[in-house]
C-alpha cells in the first residue's frame, strides 16, 4: 500500500484551515469506501502541549485566590465578607454565556438526526448555584430521527445504553465534542466529554429528565428567600474544602445531597414549604411515575411564621442541627418537612399520607433503602437515597467538622477578634484549630471551664507558678513551692495548708495560662494508666 508522509509543520498548517476545523459530512462513507486503507487522516488544529497545565494552574489559583482575598479583607464586616464571597465565587456572565452556547452547538449536532431535539440545561450551573468552573450538566429530549426510522424500535429493544451510544456516535463526528465518552453503567446513563472551545466539561443524558425538574425545585427554593442562596453558597464551598463533599465515585457526599439536607433544615426553620405544601391543589405533573408538580404562584401558599434568624445564625443553627441529628434512626425527608423513622419506613408503620398514597412507594414493593448511615429521601422520586453512597466514616468525619464549624461561627458572631471568616474555608479549619488547643476562645470547652464559678487553680509542673479564675478572670496568686513531677489541679473554693516559704510570682501571659490550663485540663481527662 501507498504511504504519504507530511511533516509535523504541514499538518499543523493544514489543520489550521477552516474547513479542517471538523470531520467531512460523508465521514462514514469515506470509512466504507476505502476497506483496504489501513488507516484515514484527518488534520486538525492541533492542541496546545501544555494545555492541561495551564486548566489545573487556574483552578488551583482560583481556590487559593479565595482564601488569600478573604485574608485581605477579613477586618472589614463579615456579612461584607459574605458578600464579597459570593461575587468572587459565582458563575460569570461569560461563563453562562458559554455554557448557553456549548447547549446551542449540541442542538444544531444532534439536530442533523433528530431536528425537533432539544436541550435542558440542569444541576448548580442552571439552579444558579454553581462556582466558577463548575461543570454544565444537560438532559436532551430527541425526539424522533429523520435518518433511522427504525431508532425507536431499536432503542425500546436495546434500551437506555443504545440511545446513550448512538448520542456519543453522532457528537464524536464534531471536533469540538470529539472527546465524547458514553458511561453506560450508571444509574442513568451519560455521555461525558470536554468541549475543546470552551474547555467546559459536560455531561450529557438522553435518558431521564428528572434531573431538570429537580434543578427547578432548587431553583425555586434558592429564590424564595434572600438567606438561602448565601447559606447554600458557603456551606457547599466549606464541604468541599473539608472533604465532606465530591464529584463522581466516591464515599462522599454529592452537591445535591447537601443542598437538599439544607433546604430540609430551613423546612424545619420554617423558612422554606414542605414539598407536600407545594404540591397541594396542584394538577400532578407525572415524570417517569412521580409527581413533580409545582405551585407556579408562591403568594398562594400559607404563610410560614416569621423567622428573623441572620445568615450567620443560620449557618450556626445548620451545624448544630446535624451534629446532633440522630442518623441512626432517622430519614431527612424533605417531602413532608419532618424527619421519619427508619422503623416506620420498613415496616411501613405510621407513615405520613403523603408518602402512604404516593406511587411506587407505602405499601408497594419498591422501598426506600434506609440501611445506609446517611438517608436522605429525594422528595419527589420517593424510593431514592440521594446519600446511599456516604460512608460511615465520612458521616462522622461530617460531623466532626460540623461541630468545630459551630463553635467557629459562634465565636465568628461574638466578634473574637482572632477568629476570621476565611478560617471556615482553610482545609482541615487548621488555624481555628490552632486557636482552640493553644488560647482561650470564647464559648469552647475551655471557656466553660474557666467560667465556672469559684474558679480553678493550676498549678505547673516545677510547682512554683499557678493560674488562678474567679468571675472567668485569669490572676496570679502565690502558692507553696512544690517538688518537680507533683502536680495537681484543685477547686479554689476547696481549702488547704499553705505554706510561709511562698515565692513571688514570675509574670505570665494569658496566652501561657491558657495552655498551661489545657495541659492539665487533658491530663485529667486521659490520666496514665495504672501498672
Amino acid at each position: 500500500s501507498t504511504i504519504i508522509v507530511y511533516e509535523r509543520k504541514v499538518l499543523i498548517s493544514i489543520g489550521e484551515l477552516k474547513i479542517c476545523g471538523e470531520l467531512p459530512a460523508n465521514f462514514e462513507a469515506l470509512v466504507e469506501r476505502f476497506l483496504d486503507c489501513d488507516y484515514i487522516i484527518f488534520p486538525s488544529i492541533a492542541k496546545p502541549e501544555d494545555a492541561e497545565e495551564d486548566d489545573t494552574q487556574d483552578d488551583d489559583a482560583d481556590e487559593v485566590g479565595v482564601l488569600e482575598y478573604l485574608r485581605q479583607i477579613e477586618n472589614i464586616g463579615v456579612y461584607d465578607q459574605i458578600d464579597k464571597f459570593m461575587e468572587l465565587v459565582k458563575v460569570t456572565q461569560e461563563q453562562v454565556q458559554a455554557m448557553k452556547d456549548v447547549s446551542d452547538a449540541l442542538e444544531d449536532v444532534l439536530g442533523t438526526e433528530f431536528p425537533e431535539c432539544k436541550a435542558f440545561p440542569f444541576g448548580s450551573s442552571a439552579s444558579g448555584l454553581g462556582f466558577r468552573g463548575c461543570d454544565l450538566d444537560i438532559h436532551v429530549e430527541l425526539g424522533p430521527n429523520v435518518k433511522d426510522e427504525t431508532f425507536v424500535v431499536k432503542a425500546g429493544m436495546w434500551g437506555d445504553r443504545f440511545k446513550t451510544r448512538k448520542v456519543s456516535d453522532i457528537l464524536r463526528r464534531k471536533e469540538r465534542f470529539k472527546s465524547a465518552v458514553p458511561i453506560i453503567n450508571a444509574r442513568i446513563p451519560i455521555i461525558r466529554l470536554k468541549e475543546r472551545m470552551t474547555s467546559i466539561k459536560c455531561d450529557i443524558n438522553v435518558v431521564s429528565r428528572m434531573g431538570v425538574k429537580n434543578t427547578e425545585y432548587i431553583a425555586l427554593c434558592s429564590e424564595y428567600d434572600p438567606r438561602c442562596r448565601p447559606l447554600i453558597g458557603i456551606l457547599k464551598y466549606f464541604s468541599s474544602k473539608q472533604e465532606i463533599t465530591g464529584s463522581g465515585k466516591g464515599d462522599h457526599v454529592n452537591s445535591y445531597t447537601l443542598v437538599l439536607m439544607v433546604v430540609f433544615f430551613l423546612q424545619t426553620r420554617n423558612i422554606l414549604h414542605s414539598v407536600e405544601t407545594l404540591q397541594i391543589g396542584i394538577e400532578e405533573e407525572e415524570v417517569e411515575g412521580w409527581n413533580f408538580a409545582l405551585c407556579p404562584d408562591m403568594d398562594q401558599l400559607i404563610k410560614l411564621e416569621l423567622n428573623t434568624s441572620s445568615v450567620l445564625e443560620l449557618l450556626s443553627e445548620f451545624f448544630n442541627f446535624y451534629q446532633e441529628f440522630p442518623f441512626d434512626t432517622h430519614v431527612i425527608g424533605p417531602l413532608v418537612g419532618e424527619a421519619i423513622t427508619k422503623y416506620n419506613i420498613r415496616h411501613d408503620l405510621y407513615l405520613p399520607p403523603r408518602l402512604e398514597t404516593a406511587p411506587s412507594f407505602g405499601r408497594k414493593k419498591d422501598k426506600l433503602d434506609v440501611n445506609k448511615g446517611l438517608v436522605v429521601q429525594d422528595p419527589f422520586e420517593l424510593t431514592r437515597n440521594v446519600g446511599h453512597g456516604v460512608s460511615r466514616s465520612r458521616l462522622n468525619h461530617m460531623v466532626e467538622e460540623f461541630s468545630t464549624a459551630k463553635q467557629l461561627v459562634d465565636d465568628l458572631q461574638t466578634e473574637e477578634k482572632q477568629v476570621k471568616f476565611w478560617m471556615l474555608f482553610e482545609p482541615g479549619l487548621c488555624a481555628y484549630r490552632d486557636i482552640l488547643a493553644t488560647q482561650y476562645v470564647p464559648g469552647s470547652k475551655v471557656a466553660q471551664e474557666l467560667h465556672t464559678p469559684g474558679g480553678i487553680t493550676v498549678e505547673t509542673l516545677t510547682g512554683g507558678i499557678t493560674v488562678k479564675t474567679t468571675g472567668g478572670l485569669m490572676e496570679d496568686s502565690l502558692l507553696q513551692a512544690r517538688p518537680p513531677g507533683s502536680h495537681s489541679v484543685t477547686r479554689c473554693d476547696q481549702t488547704r495548708p499553705q505554706s510561709s516559704s511562698s515565692v513571688p510570682v514570675p509574670v505570665i501571659s494569658i496566652q501561657d495560662q491558657a495552655r498551661q490550663f489545657l495541659f492539665h485540663h487533658q491530663s485529667l481527662r486521659f490520666p496514665p494508666p495504672r501498672l
